[in-house]
């Protein structure tokens, strides 16, 4: 009891409610909104937090110092957390998307011009005027395709 009264003496006033104010953004769980978590999102603005958290904790009482560093992390966190998307979210669909796909003709691609372009592959036997026969060497054990 006697170690916490003579932090409580060590520490300034304006120390103090930072420290309190510290705890309630920890504990409260706030959201970070959209406009500050997209400049605290970015190198810089983590860099900035960073400096910032690094000059409390040097400047700071001991106790407001780590609590300064982890509301930093807290800050960083939230901000990235506020960036993603919802998971489960479904955008709202037009009634013109909602028609039916197989309604819809898609051009033509060069990879299906060229094959329709190309000559069929078929495989025949010899007309009856050839007077060559084909022949198939052996397979060594391997089965005929």
């Amino acid at each position: 009891m006697n170690v916490l009264k003579k932090l409580m003496k060590e520490a300034k006033a304006h120390e103090m409610v930072l420290g309190v104010l510290f705890v309630v953004y920890i504990v409260s769980g706030v959201k970070m909104p959209e406009r500050i978590a997209s400049l605290v999102d970015s190198m810089m603005g983590q860099i900035v937090i960073m400096l910032l958290g690094l000059t409390l904790f040097l400047n700071l009482h001991p106790i407001a110092g780590v609590l300064a560093i982890v509301v930093c992390y807290e800050i960083i966190r939230r901000s990235a957390d506020a960036k993603k998307p919802v998971i489960g979210y479904m955008p709202p669909v037009d009634k013109v998307e909602r028609k039916d796909v197989r309604g819809r003709e898609f051009p033509r691609t060069l990879e299906e011009e060229m094959v329709h372009k190309m000559a069929p592959l078929v495989k025949h036997a010899p007309g009856k005027g050839s007077d060559y026969k084909p022949v198939l060497n052996g397979a060594h054990g391997a089965s005929d395709l």
